[in-house]
């Protein structure tokens, strides 16, 4: 049986949006926001036409361009034609066309409306900002991981699809740049780039955050080490691979899971247990956790030169082992 032009659009829309992400997360694609943009409304475009043929019982001139045409003497006539573009071949409903139609029947949020607005603006400008500005570019991916949490939410709504079986997530910037937002200033920017950064920065204060709500104008992405027990997680590995994603590790993330050097830590210990020397016993049992992260984690001290000396950090955890060698004080 063929497949209706329904469910036509919405497998192109879904295959379109999946391409958008897998350019967008190839680490040295150089056109990526642009292409993104591109990708992403050119699939939404699909999905809002998809969806108006679906309740339409899949009657094609639902998507149909109307227009009303001049007459000779210079007069609008009164009786609309379908469009037609130079093949001769009836023009559909663009987005914005699409978007109305849909917004006029309270089946789009305005938020997600907003969102998409901003996403075509992005697709518009593309060519002023030729993947120069980082700011941007962070912009464009929370922008974008806001769109697609909204698409996620209506193609399952309108066509009870799950997209489980895909990625559906653009790769945090952190992997490609290291990027600061609060020390970047908008004015900072070429004209171009700056519009589009006021505008992005409008809409944001004028429809804040809700994290209960499918739908917003942008989400921010953070990326971090944690630690995890979980035997399922996916384990971080130092590697020379040139296509792997690089992942910045700042002092400050050593910290949190490893807040002790080592003064701090002899310093603990000391105080810890009533037996406790600082003397080649002491130094034999902390070289022997070294070799466990868990226990230990070196950071360079000069973080342009990886191989070079290195500070040493402990975590709390260590103490547990120490109490198999040492005397607790007594209270």
């Amino acid at each position: 049986m063929p497949l209706s032009r329904s469910v036509m659009l919405t497998k192109k829309s879904v295959d379109c949006m999946v391409s958008a992400i897998e350019i967008y997360n190839k680490p040295n694609f150089r056109y990526r926001e642009e292409l993104f943009s591109i990708l992403a409304i050119n699939s939404w475009e699909l999905i809002l036409k998809a969806k108006i043929l679906a309740d339409s019982n899949n009657d094609v001139r639902t998507i149909y361009s109307r227009e009303y045409p001049t007459n000779n003497n210079g007069q609008k006539s009164k009786r609309w034609v379908y469009k037609e573009n130079r093949s001769g071949n009836k023009l559909t409903l663009d987005i914005f066309g699409a978007l109305k139609r849909l917004e006029s029947n309270g089946l789009i949020d305005k938020v997600c409306h907003e969102n998409i607005d901003l996403l075509i603006e992005i697709r518009d400008n593309a060519i002023h900002f030729y993947n120069t500005d980082q700011l941007l570019a962070l912009k464009i991916q929370e922008v974008g991981m806001a769109n697609l949490k909204s698409y996620l939410a209506y193609v399952q709504t309108w066509f009870s699809i799950n997209l489980d079986k895909y990625n559906f997530y653009l790769m945090p910037m952190s992997f490609f740049h290291s990027v600061n937002p609060s020390l970047v200033t908008i004015g900072s920017h070429d004209a171009a780039v700056t519009g589009l950064l006021k505008l992005i920065a409008e809409k944001e204060i004028s429809h804040p955050f809700n994290e209960d709500s499918p739908h917003n104008i942008s989400i921010a992405i953070e990326a971090r080490i944690v630690k995890s027990s979980d035997i399922d997680a996916q384990k971080l590995k130092i590697s020379n691979d040139p296509n792997a994603p690089g992942v910045r590790i700042k002092i400050e993330d050593i910290q949190k899971t490893h807040p002790l050097d080592y003064k701090e830590l002899t310093d603990k210990l000391s105080k810890r247990y009533s037996n406790f020397k600082i003397n080649q016993k002491y130094h034999y049992i902390r070289k022997q956790l070294t070799s466990d992260q868990r226990y230990f984690l070196a950071y360079p001290q000069n973080p342009m030169n990886p191989q070079g000396a290195s500070k040493p950090f402990y975590s709390v955890e260590v103490f547990d082992e120490f109490d198999k060698h040492y005397s607790r004080k007594t209270q």
